[in-house]
């Protein structure tokens, strides 16, 4: 349950991507980080408040039944048929807005990377009429599109084998990276304070490690019960996070011997 309330919140870092796009990146892209948390935890918070109070003592036997079914359910007990309707048109709107934020995310990071020449530069190629990362945007769209085509194949569930099994890697993948994250700002803040106070630049990431570390053990230690299966694939797909962030590594290694120039660029653009 906990490995699901934190994936609901995956994306709200996403606000960092955009600090190109604001006047003042510090100030705005804290407050939309912090605003987009207390939304997500508010709108989590009343859905859950509202399911429990439809199916009390057995919202968990069916969830464990009907987990695609049960909030549409409920509406069609205490609202109506009509409004069970309007849920399932909502929850694919949101569904497509999800993924169209993600799809943004992962453009987003593909063209940074692009312009550091951590890959391929072609991936930072621009848009001349609209400024969108275009090279980037339409990578992702093909490899999206090659992972469902064979899932439709294989005639794997949606919900349950492409999401649930799907979102393993980033399920686990995303508290890893913030922990490192935290590690790491200790890690610069310790060098070059910047101004930054003893609180924002060592203890709060030290309290944030320390837990996010706690964490991550937990969801390996437990995630067949994520998955709902046992065996290798367990072991299998977080591992996909270890091979990205091998890859990673030795590129950045081999950048410092070979490149030294524009290894020391990489994640400095635009300061001056």
């Amino acid at each position: 349950m906990l490995l699901f309330v934190f994936a609901a919140f995956a994306g709200f870092e996403a606000t960092a991507l955009f600090r190109e796009d604001v006047r003042d990146p510090v100030a705005t892209v804290r407050k939309a980080t912090f605003s987009s948390i207390v939304l997500i935890a508010v709108f989590q918070a009343f859905v859950t408040w509202a399911i429990v109070q439809g199916y009390g003592s057995s919202a968990v036997a069916v969830a464990n039944e009907k987990p695609t079914e049960m909030f549409t359910m409920a509406a069609s007990q205490y609202v109506g048929v009509g409004f069970a309707d309007v849920i399932t048109l909502l929850v694919v709107g949101s569904w497509f807005a999800s993924i169209l934020a993600f799809h943004n995310a992962t453009a987003r990071y593909l063209y940074a990377l692009g312009r550091d020449r951590a890959i391929n530069p072609v991936f930072a190629k621009k848009s001349k009429e609209s400024g969108s990362a275009w090279v980037a945007s339409l990578a992702h769209t093909l490899f999206s599109a090659i992972v469902l085509l064979y899932c439709m194949w294989q005639g794997l569930d949606p919900y349950l084998d492409l999401f649930i099994v799907g979102s393993v890697p980033v399920a686990v993948s995303i508290p890893a990276m913030e922990l490192l994250t935290a590690i790491s700002i200790i890690a610069f803040f310790w060098r070059d304070s910047r101004g930054v106070s003893w609180w924002e630049g060592k203890v709060a990431p030290a309290i944030s490690a320390v837990a996010l570390a706690v964490f991550v053990y937990f969801v390996l230690s437990n995630l067949p019960m994520f998955t709902g299966r046992e065996g290798a694939i367990n072991w299998i797909l977080p591992s996909i996070n270890l091979v990205a962030l091998a890859l990673g590594i030795s590129r950045a290694l081999w950048m410092r011997r070979h490149r030294p120039a524009e290894y020391q660029l990489i994640g400095h653009w635009g300061e001056k």
